[in-house]
C-alpha cells in the first residue's frame, strides 16, 4: 500500500447551511433519481428472479430495448450469484431477506431524493412486529421479478470517501449541531471527486424518528451515502436480533452488503447481535440480564461474506466497514466492545491486501499490521492485527458535550484528546492515503500535543470519584470546578 500521511486536520467551509442551500455544491451528477423496479404479478414461488440492465433512459423501468448487464453480483444475503449473459439472476428466496447487487465499479445504481442509493429489495412478508418506530411494513408475496436499473458511471481508478465515525444526535438540536458541522462542510466544498459518503454506525442517539432530517442535511452534498448500523441506530423494542434493525433497514438499506469503486470492493458488517441475551455466553448477555448489545458477526453474514468474497479478485483493496471495531486499543480488555469472533472474519479476509473502518468508540485509533495489545486474545481469540485499522473517531466527540465554540457547537473534544472531525480516503488503485480532519482547524494543524500537572490530576480524580459514586440529589454539589485550576 502507498504510504499514509501523519493524520492531518482539513477545513471546515464556512457556510450558512439552510435546509436547502441557496447554491449547489460542486460535485458529482446526481441527477439519476429512481429506485429498484419490482414487479408484483405473478410472483410468489420459492426463487426470486430478475434482471440487472443498462436504464438507458433513466426511468428505472426494464423497457423493451434496454439491454442487461451480464456478471454483476446478486445476492439475497446468503448466496451470491452473477447475471448470465443476458443480465438475468435467480436466487432460492426466503423471508425476511434482502435481495441487494454488488453496484460494479464504473456504474451507477439509482438515488433517491435523499441521496440514497436504492440496489435492494427487502422482503418480509408479514412485516415487522410491533416496533416504535415503524420497522418494515408487510411486503406480502414474493415478487414476480426484481429488477435493478444501472447506468455508466466511468469513475476510474482515482477518487475518494469521506468517512464519518458516530454522529449519534439525541435531539433535533444535536442534529442541528450535525448540520452545522457535517452538513455546513458538504454544501461549501468541492465534491468533485468524491464518490462516497460512509457513516460508521451510531447515525442516531436512539431516537430513530430523526433519520429523516438527518439524512435530508446530509443530502446536501449531492454524494452518494452509505450507512453502517450501530448500536444506538437499534429498534430497542425488538425481541430478537432478527428484527433489531428493521427500521435501519426500512431508512438505508441492507444492514450488511457490498459495492466496488475502481479497484476497491467495499464491505459493509453488521457487528452488533440485540438482544444477545441467551445467545452470547458473557455476563452481561445472561438471559435474565437487561437487555444488551454485544459486537459479534452472525452465522448468515459470514456465509454471504465468504460466498461475496469468491467472486472479488485478490488484487483488489477491500474496505470492510463495522460499527464495533475489530480491536481497539482504548478497550481492549472488554469483549461487547470489540468482535468475538474476530478470528472467523481474519480466516474469509486471509492474505487479501484490506483496510478496517470503524467506530464505536469515539476515539481515533490508528492499528497498524502486527500490533497487538493485551486483551485482544482473551477478547477476540486473535493475536496481532493482520491488516490496517482505523477507529475513526466521532463527529459528535464526546456527545456532543462541554462548552460552546465560536459556531455555539460544543468543544465535545474525543476520549484521548481529539478534535471532532472526519476522514478523508483518497484512492488510487488498490492504495490509499488517509487524512484525518478536524471541525474548524486548518489544514496545516496536523499534530498536536499536551501535558498535564498534579495540581490538574488531582482535580480530575476527585471530580471522576465524584461521577463514579452514582447519582447525586440535585442540590449537592461537586467537590471541584473549573474555576478550582
Amino acid at each position: 500500500m502507498a504510504p499514509r500521511k501523519a493524520p492531518g486536520i482539513g477545513t471546515l467551509a464556512l457556510a450558512a447551511l439552510l435546509v436547502t442551500p441557496a447554491v449547489s455544491p460542486q460535485g458529482k451528477d446526481a441527477s439519476y433519481l429512481g429506485s429498484v423496479a419490482v414487479v408484483r404479478d405473478g410472483g410468489g414461488g420459492p426463487v426470486v428472479r430478475g434482471t440487472v440492465f443498462l436504464d438507458s433512459n433513466g426511468n428505472s423501468m426494464l423497457d423493451a430495448a434496454e439491454p442487461g448487464i451480464p456478471d454483476v453480483m446478486v445476492s439475497n444475503g446468503r448466496e451470491v450469484v452473477r447475471t448470465d449473459p443476458s443480465g438475468e439472476y435467480a436466487l432460492p428466496a426466503y423471508d425476511d431477506m434482502n435481495v441487494f447487487i454488488t453496484k460494479p465499479a464504473d456504474y451507477a445504481v439509482p438515488l433517491d431524493d435523499d441521496m440514497v442509493p436504492q440496489f435492494n429489495y427487502i422482503h418480509k412478508v408479514t412485516g415487522s412486529p410491533d416496533l416504535r418506530f415503524g420497522g418494515i411494513e408487510p411486503t406480502g408475496p414474493l415478487p414476480a421479478a426484481v429488477n435493478f436499473p444501472l447506468i455508466r458511471d466511468p469513475v476510474g481508478v482515482q477518487f475518494e470517501c469521506l468517512i464519518f465515525g458516530d454522529t449519534q444526535p439525541y435531539t433535533n438540536r444535536e442534529v442541528s449541531y450535525v448540520r452545522d458541522t457535517v452538513g455546513a462542510m458538504l454544501a461549501g466544498r468541492d465534491n468533485a471527486a468524491t464518490e462516497c459518503l460512509i457513516f460508521e454506525g451510531d447515525v442516531m442517539g436512539d431516537d430513530l424518528s430523526l433519520f429523516g432530517r438527518f439524512k435530508r442535511i446530509i443530502a446536501q452534498g449531492r454524494v452518494p451515502q452509505y450507512y453502517v448500523a450501530g448500536n444506538h441506530d437499534l429498534d430497542f423494542d425488538a425481541a430478537s436480533d432478527a428484527h433489531s434493525f428493521d427500521t435501519f433497514r426500512r431508512e438505508w438499506g441492507p444492514e450488511y452488503y457490498s459495492f466496488d469503486i475502481g479497484k476497491v470492493h467495499f464491505i459493509v458488517l453488521d457487528d452488533v447481535r440485540y438482544p444477545c441475551n441467551g445467545i452470547d455466553d458473557h455476563p452481561f448477555c445472561a438471559p435474565d440480564a437487561r437487555p444488551t448489545y454485544n459486537g459479534v458477526i452472525h452465522d448468515r453474514q459470514l456465509a454471504w461474506l465468504r460466498n461475496d468474497l469468491a467472486h472479488v479478485p485478490e488484487d483488489r483493496l477491500l474496505v470492510v466497514n463495522t460499527h464495533i471495531p475489530f480491536v481497539s486499543f482504548s478497550d481492549s480488555t472488554t469483549r461487547k466492545h470489540q468482535i468475538d469472533n474476530l478470528a472467523d472474519l481474519h480466516a474469509l479476509i486471509g492474505n487479501r491486501p484490506a483496510l478496517g473502518l470503524s467506530g464505536h468508540t469515539h476515539t481515533i485509533e490508528q492499528i497498524l499490521p502486527g500490533e497487538h495489545f493485551a486483551g485482544w486474545q482473551e477478547a477476540t481469540g486473535t493475536g496481532p492485527a493482520p491488516f490496517h485499522q482505523i477507529v475513526t473517531g466521532a463527529v459528535s466527540g464526546s456527545w456532543w458535550a462541554g462548552d460552546l465554540d465560536d459556531d455555539d457547537i460544543p468543544h465535545a473534544t474525543q476520549r484521548q484528546g481529539a478534535p471532532r472531525g472526519y476522514y478523508v480516503l483518497t484512492f488510487d488503485g488498490a492504495n490509499y492515503v488517509d487524512t484525518f480532519q478536524a471541525f474548524g482547524r486548518g489544514p496545516d494543524e496536523q499534530f498536536h500535543a499536551a501535558f498535564n500537572t498534579p495540581r490538574f490530576r488531582a482535580w480530575a480524580k476527585a471530580l471522576l470519584d465524584f461521577v463514579d459514586g452514582g447519582p447525586a440529589p440535585s442540590d449537592t454539589l461537586p467537590p471541584v470546578t473549573v474555576s478550582d485550576l
